[in-house]
């Protein structure tokens, strides 16, 4: 599996979530967003990529930064939704969409406030185990 497609881990996972499901229906989208989506929506998108080698150059770990951006028109809905795809994701590990997971954590949040929509940035750091 190529990590550039970690993107379907994230939302499998994301999926798996009875309560992201029931805030954001099927609203969750690699960025951007569909033109016209209604509120709440989430979208993913990998920000960067680091390989860990060993002397003899082989990758036996990969760390990839994603981020979540969490959108609604209301401030409590989108805390809402931020709550939940964090329970959704944070110390996740195992075998996900045939990604070997050691790890999933939060490195950073933030907030916007963008054309009256309130968003909500997390970023995960998701570690990936080559060997």
């Amino acid at each position: 599996m190529d990590v550039r497609e970690i993107g379907k881990a994230v939302k499998s996972l994301l999926f798996q979530s009875d309560e992201v499901k029931r805030l954001i229906g099927n609203n969750l989208f690699p960025f951007p967003a569909i033109e016209g989506t209604v509120f709440p929506f989430v979208t993913y998108m990998m920000e960067s990529l680091t390989p860990h080698y060993t002397k003899d150059r082989a990758s036996y770990e990969d760390t990839i930064t994603v981020e979540l951006m969490i959108w609604s028109d209301s401030y409590a809905q989108k805390i809402e939704v931020a709550n939940a795809c964090h329970k959704a994701l944070q110390g996740k590990r195992g075998t996900i969409e045939g990604f070997d997971i050691s790890g999933i954590r939060r490195v950073n949040e933030g907030e916007s406030f963008i054309e009256d929509a309130y968003g909500q940035s997390i970023m995960y750091e998701i570690n990936i185990d080559n060997s």
